[in-house]
């Protein structure tokens, strides 16, 4: 059964988690898009998040649409301690 969960007020943990685990693939400090698809063929877009540099910390910056289990990722850009970094 597909499980949704709507991007609203608890995207931000959902997609923390998600970032967390997306993250450790090329290092800590890389941020993704990340776009969420009804299943597991991913041909229906149903929400999209992307996170943004916050004084060196990693954030959710916007979030649309539904957070689902099915999702992809893309590498946005790095963030540095103290805030430093940029788009890939």
């Amino acid at each position: 059964m597909l499980r949704k969960i709507t991007l609203v007020g608890l995207a931000a943990a959902g997609v923390a988690v998600a970032g967390f685990a997306a993250a450790n693939a090329l290092g800590q400090y890389t941020m993704y898009e990340y776009s969420y698809y009804s299943d597991e063929t991913l041909s229906e877009e149903v929400g999209w998040a992307i996170e943004t540099c916050v004084n060196g910390q990693i954030i959710l910056n916007q979030a649309h649409g539904t957070a689902t289990q099915y999702y992809t990722t893309t590498p946005t850009g790095t963030c540095l301690p103290g805030g430093g970094g940029g788009p890939f």
